[in-house]
């Protein structure tokens, strides 16, 4: 028998803190560009895992991909990806762990 898990709102505050800095990183997307950092490799770190992390906190499921979403937040704002990390990582019980197949 599985023991139920109370569900808190740190990882919806944590979504919406990672969601933010996503819409503010545009800065620190430029500043990147500037020092030869190529673009594509910028938006993928500052956008697209940080919006994978989203969707997986307010799911809970994807840990993992949820707490690299938020350490990437970090590098585009580092005061809200910050609380979201900590967030995250207070909330760890919550995500849904992987269902493992028994197919052979």
């Amino acid at each position: 028998m599985e023991a139920t898990v109370k569900k808190t709102w740190k990882s919806t505050i944590a979504a919406v803190l990672i969601l933010i800095a996503i819409f503010t990183s545009a800065v620190t997307l430029k500043i990147a560009t500037e020092i030869g950092i190529p673009r594509l490799l910028s938006i993928i770190i500052l956008w697209v895992i940080p919006a994978i992390g989203v969707l997986g906190a307010f799911r809970r499921r994807w840990y993992n991909w949820t707490l690299t979403g938020s350490i990437c937040s970090i590098l585009g704002m580092p005061l809200l990806g910050i609380p979201a990390l900590i967030l995250i990582i207070s909330a760890k019980r919550e995500f849904q762990s992987p269902q493992k197949s028994s197919n052979l």
